[in-house]
């Protein structure tokens, strides 16, 4: 137990008749071959779900980044591991970093595609997180600029943002820049009617941030590629933290600035039926933090160096020929290492390192072609190994079977055990201790103020993971995907969050929570931790509707030569499109320490809050347009719950339904506006309402009273926003 040990260019493939004469007199055959579409990921493994270039321009997004963002129901799932993010490839290709995509616009997107996490396996990733892959057009060329300005409703909280952004796409030539600023004003308590509100105390801080991004790619000889990527970001926050103790007529203030550099690089070729792809990524992070009260010396400060570089290089293609088809390999190898420096508000330096030497092997092999009586059926097997200079990890291993009996059905069976070790981060962030924080504890029924302490833990380990899924997909028309899967997880020494103050937590980690001799609660230790264990089992279904009705041609841009190329801008027909996802958790156990009962989150929750897991959670979209008028709208609802059942401090949460609304008007698609003001061309307007009914969770302990610790101003500083944003787009 680790508890007890440290741990290419853009030409839809059409059918081809190829005739082949053996006489004048004789009738020619005929030999059809299938379509092959550029930029597919390939592989046994379908994708869920294809969204077109109609849908995509529905969603009113800015950037290829929001509409990823967008479609998180579709790339959700139930075998996420805590911190991964979504896996992007372009044109069926690895990329170094999500940077190099995020900046495009969507109107340089011909599809996405979303394949389930083990598709992953394929191209060297781990299978935590589904896979999406952006086609890009052949050629495209914007110069785009947009202002946006978001004001809160209920305290006319100010957050402006401005973007310029240039974009050159030839096939596999590619150059973007992009730079941003973006600031945001504070929110302090007393503005946010916050009962009993500190003076001079923020919910929201103060902030101020600058991006600029650029990806150079370039096509090179003998069918290489090269792509490079830069990427500099600037934040700094500024936080009130109400009076001092000690000195109630002064301030306690604390600023943040961290510096965020990234060089990436990909080199992607092929030799033969064999596809190979080289990354390199260097990242470089450096924060600051100061605590100090009303700009006076001496400060308390923090500070923290993390450096990451890492070298990985894929290779797949065709082993050798079997009956069904081609069995296939994708061979994985890589290299990291990463340093991280930190001084504490104490003054306590640390250093932490690591090297990692790994690699990954996957065998997918056909056992029945299509053609077959019960149509094609396919098995995987993957194992993967790591070898770390701070600790050890077991072997990963796993295997899927794919079956599809019909061109509309299709059938996910898999499995696996893998380990997750905690990151550098969760391992050596410096200590930050916050005072004068509000917390509820169940054991009592009482809402507290103590100091909250953050950063790493260094005696975290990793975690195993066994788990089984299967997910069935149905394809009734080229309109309609519906998708069910069923996943079973058990997880030994799971890394988890903070939960919340409660008798079972402190029972099993004392030391997390710091009481006076009085038995007053003075310090809350919210950092990461192992439990014993955790199993879950969740049921997740699924419906996409997706259509568009062309209308008379959108409005063309020039191309700007031979190096750009024309492209519509907005949507000139109608297209409607619609999304729903119920994931129902079945269970969810678990066991703190080894040989404790164990505790179910969803039948009963005796942890607190931070492990809340309702019955059902529900995702819902909407997206029409309409000749230039477009609506996107978001339905979220995560389920209600008790937590502590039958304690002193038992609480009820009652989770509303919460809705992000979407309006937008590209003019240019209205002829006579655009016949009267040129200048609307390539312009967008859109009114984004988030929280449309000012909804937030609503707590309530057993007599019917919202603890001061849950006040809404809490949950939910922002409440109501509208954003207000202007694009225009050039060529």
């Amino acid at each position: 137990m680790c508890l007890a040990a440290a741990p290419a260019a853009l030409a839809i493939g059409e059918a081809r008749a190829q005739g082949e004469e053996a006489h004048a007199q004789e009738q020619q055959d005929i030999v059809v071959t299938a379509p092959s579409q550029r930029g597919t990921a390939g592989g046994p493994i379908a994708p869920e779900l294809s969204i077109d270039a109609g849908a995509i321009s529905a969603m009113g997004a800015s950037t290829l980044a929001d509409v990823i963002a967008q479609l998180s129901a579709q790339t959700g799932g139930t075998q996420t591991r805590a911190g991964s993010s979504t896996i992007v490839l372009l044109n069926g290709r690895r990329i170094s970093s999500t940077n190099e995509i995020a900046k495009l616009p969507p109107e340089a997107v011909a599809r996405v595609e979303i394949l389930p996490e083990e598709a992953a396996i394929r191209f060297g990733y781990p299978a935590y997180q589904k896979v999406v892959n952006v086609v890009l057009l052949p050629s495209f060329a914007s110069v785009t600029g947009e202002l946006e300005d978001r004001l809160t409703q209920a305290t006319t909280r100010n957050d402006f943002n401005t973007e310029a952004n240039i974009v050159r796409i030839a096939g596999d030539n590619r150059v973007t820049l992009d730079l941003q600023y973006q600031v945001g004003d504070d929110l302090t308590e007393a503005r946010r009617g916050i009962v009993g509100a500190a003076p001079r105390r923020t919910l929201v801080p103060l902030t101020h941030q600058f991006t600029a991004n650029g990806v150079f790619a370039r096509a090179l000889d003998d069918g290489l590629g090269f792509t490079a990527n830069a990427l500099y970001d600037r934040l700094t926050s500024r936080a009130m933290l109400g009076p001092m103790r000690s000195d109630p007529a002064r301030g306690l203030e604390r600023t943040t600035t961290t510096d965020t550099g990234h060089l990436g690089g990909v080199l992607n070729g092929a030799l033969g039926s064999w596809k190979w792809s080289a990354t390199a990524n260097l990242d470089h992070v450096a924060s600051v933090v100061r605590t100090e009260a009303d700009g006076a010396s001496p400060a308390r400060s923090s500070s923290g160096i993390d450096d990451l570089l890492a070298l990985d290089a894929v290779a797949n293609g065709a082993l050798f020929a079997v009956p069904a088809g081609q069995a296939a390999l994708s061979v994985r190898a890589g290299a990291s290492g990463e340093r991280l420096l930190a001084r504490d508000e104490d003054g306590i330096n640390r250093q932490l390192t690591r090297r990692v030497v790994g690699g990954q092997f996957a065998l997918d092999l056909p056992l029945l072609p299509k053609q077959s009586a019960i149509g094609a059926l396919s098995a995987g097997a993957n194992v993967a190994f790591h070898d770390y200079s701070d600790t050890s990890a077991p072997i990963d291993r796993g295997w899927t079977l794919t079956w599809a009996p019909r061109p509309m059905l299709g059938l996910l069976v898999a499995g696996s055990r893998e380990a997750a070790l905690p990151t550098i981060r969760q391992l050596g962030t410096p200590l930050t201790a916050t005072p004068d924080i509000r917390f509820y504890d169940y054991g009592t029924g009482r809402s507290v103020i103590a100091a909250r302490l953050d950063g790493g833990d260094p005696a975290l380990c990793h975690d195993v993971r066994t788990l089984f899924k299967i997910e069935a997909t149905f394809r009734p028309s080229k309109a309609w995907s519906l998708i069910a899967t069923y996943t079973d997880a058990t997880t030994r020494d799971a890394i988890l969050a903070f939960p919340g103050i409660s008798p079972a937590f402190e029972a099993a980690f004392p030391r997390r929570i710091q009481r006076d001799a009085t038995g007053a609660i003075t310090t809350v230790d919210m950092r990461p931790l192992n439990i014993a264990g955790e199993t879950r089992r969740d049921l997740r279904f699924g419906i996409n509707f997706s259509r568009s009705w062309a209308g008379s041609g959108g409005v063309k841009l020039p191309g700007g030569g031979s190096f750009g190329g024309g492209h519509s801008f907005g949507t000139s027909g109608t297209t409607l499109q619609f999304a729903v996802y119920d994931t129902w958790h079945l269970s969810d156990r678990v066991v703190l320490a080894p040989g404790q009962t164990p505790l179910d989150l969803v039948g009963g929750n005796q942890l607190g809050e931070g492990l809340r897991v309702g019955r059902h959670a529900l995702d819902a979209q909407l997206s029409a347009t309409h000749h230039g008028f477009g609506l996107r709208a978001n339905a979220t609802w995560r389920g209600n719950e008790d937590v502590a059942p039958g304690m002193p401090g038992a609480l009820g949460f009652d989770e509303p339904v919460t809705v992000n609304l979407r309006l937008f008007f590209f003019p240019a698609q209205q002829t006579r506006l655009r016949r009267a003001m040129p200048w609307l061309e390539g312009v967008r307007f859109l009114l984004a309402i988030d929280n449309l009914l000012d909804q937030a969770t609503n707590v309530r302990d057993r007599f019917g009273t919202v603890p001061l610790a849950y006040q809404r101003g809490y949950l939910d500083p922002l409440g109501r926003s509208f954003r207000f944003s202007i694009r225009k787009t050039l060529e």
